[in-house]
């Protein structure tokens, strides 16, 4: 709608915006309502699951220190100017693996990339983000979960960041009896499925 001055003005609308705006539309009709200070009211100690995510160039890693699990991705196709898809595509995939576990109720996932913070708790992302958002916040709707992102220094996530990279005889050396896994990313959503 930018640079639109008159206010019956019609504008174009593209099929993957329609898409998204008819999921929006579909999950109003189907939910009983979210609270949000219930999401905002506690602590990373109520925490019931913390995750932590990174990415490089070559692959995406989870670390999970309750269940000492790693897990790790290959990123088939390099391309350092997409690393911050790849941030995303991680905490998107920790979401993933803890829904999977269906007891969890209050998760915080730990990230390195401010931008990826940021856009987890803004709910805001370029039109080429929006997929990322859309299938986390699927999740979440569907499982009645609570999510924060948060940042952490990358100094202070030596394990996901080893594991991203797999140098898993590092990640061995600082927790001698981790489980590495690998993992399939979720499928993405690209919003509604009517049209």
């Amino acid at each position: 709608m930018a640079g639109k001055t008159e206010a019956f003005q019609l504008i174009s609308i593209s099929v993957a915006l329609c898409r998204e705006l008819l999921w929006i539309a579909e999950r109003l009709e189907t939910s009983d309502g979210v609270l949000l200070l219930d999401s905002l009211e506690w602590s990373i100690s109520q925490a019931d699951l913390i995750l932590y995510t990174d990415a490089s160039a070559t692959g995406m890693g989870i670390w999970c220190p309750s269940f000492t699990q790693a897990l790790y991705s290959p990123i088939i196709t390099p391309d350092p100017h997409r690393i911050f898809f790849f941030e995303a595509l991680a905490v998107v995939s920790a979401l993933s693996f803890a829904v999977s576990f269906n007891r969890f109720h209050r998760i915080v996932i730990f990230t390195d990339n401010s931008n990826t913070v940021h856009m987890f708790n803004s709910l805001h992302a370029t039109p080429d983000y929006n997929h990322l958002l859309i299938t986390a916040m699927s999740c979440l709707l569907d499982s009645n979960i609570q999510l924060r992102v948060l940042h952490i220094p990358g100094a202070e996530n030596v394990i996901a960041d080893a594991v991203s990279r797999k140098k898993f005889k590092f990640v061995r050396t600082k927790v001698p009896n981790v489980q590495i896994l690998e993992f399939t990313p979720p499928k993405l959503s690209h919003g509604s499925q009517t049209i």
